[in-house]
């Protein structure tokens, strides 16, 4: 008697073990389904719709509005604007702004929307820093990869749920669905061709990726720091890889690597000003 019980319990744990792995696998196929099916659709969405969404989006991951200042309008938008009109690239309306949160970060959402953080603020020396940050984030946006991966998440929480509901009758309930959706990643892909958006506009504006390289450098520095809400369109590959492409990508093409022509602008240290003092006693604003 007690033989034939231990073997039903053996069988019903490799049943379940079947099943679980079953589980991951199909999870597993239907994600990178969801991203090419993603990527090729992508195309069809019209613009406007995306900036519905990523108005819908900010308002869920930001506690109140970003800094509102005339300085900080004006000077961000000044670099989105030569970044455009150094990339060649007609993608709508995009908007900039700062985020109070010490932790060091930008973000770029769906429909045109990027921010920085003031503790990325605070961080770079140079306003071709920030230049070069800001093309990395408009390449993210030019290729529409925020809403990529929106659309591939939400796919992969549907089917998930779906499958968790029907194979072994648990409901994992929509409450954590915005926490979700708000711990999308760039793939490798993505990254590498958001960086090679920005070295153009970098070195198209200064002749070197030296500025580039800089702020990359220093993001390093600090991704020990950045905190679990950092995870919002986090960066992969490791930024060690990247830079180190950034440097074989200049030797190969011969562009320069110096800061000669990158100094600290008046503009610059005027903006920083403005976001440290509007930022001192303001509470963070990234929902956590």
């Amino acid at each position: 008697m007690s033989k034939t019980r231990d073997t039903g319990t053996r069988d019903a744990l490799i049943v379940l073990l079947i099943m679980a792995i079953g589980l991951f696998v199909a999870v597993f196929l239907c994600y990178f389904i969801a991203r090419a099916f993603s990527q090729y659709f992508i195309t069809y969405i019209p613009r406007d719709y995306e900036r519905t969404v990523g108005t819908h989006l900010v308002s869920a991951f930001v506690t109140d509005e970003s800094l509102e200042s005339k300085e900080i309008t004006q000077y961000l938008s000044r670099l989105g604007d030569t970044i455009l009109e150094q990339s060649k690239t007609d993608i709508g309306e995009i908007s900039f702004g700062v985020l109070c949160s010490k932790t060091e970060n930008a973000l770029a959402f769906p429909g045109g929307f990027i921010f920085v953080t003031s503790g990325l603020v605070g961080l770079l020396e140079h306003e071709a820093e920030l230049y070069s940050i800001l093309g990395h984030e408009v390449g993210h946006i030019a290729n529409r990869d925020s809403l990529v991966g929106l659309s591939t998440e939400l796919f992969g929480y549907i089917t998930t749920h779906f499958l968790l509901v029907s194979l072994i009758g648990f409901n994992p309930g929509v409450a954590d669905m915005t926490s979700e959706l708000t711990q999308l990643s760039y793939s490798r892909e993505q990254e590498l061709s958001a960086d090679s958006f920005g070295m153009h506009a970098v070195y198209g504006k200064y002749q070197s990726l030296g500025s580039m390289i800089s702020a990359f450098e220093k993001l390093r520095s600090f991704q020990g720091s950045t905190g679990q809400l950092a995870a919002l369109f986090t960066t992969h590959p490791d930024t060690g890889e990247r830079i180190e492409r950034m440097k074989e990508i200049a030797q190969r093409r011969e562009w320069r690597t110096d800061l000669r022509f990158q100094r600290r602008s008046a503009g610059f240290a005027a903006f920083k000003s403005v976001v440290e003092r509007n930022c001192s006693d303001h509470p963070d604003q990234l929902k956590n």
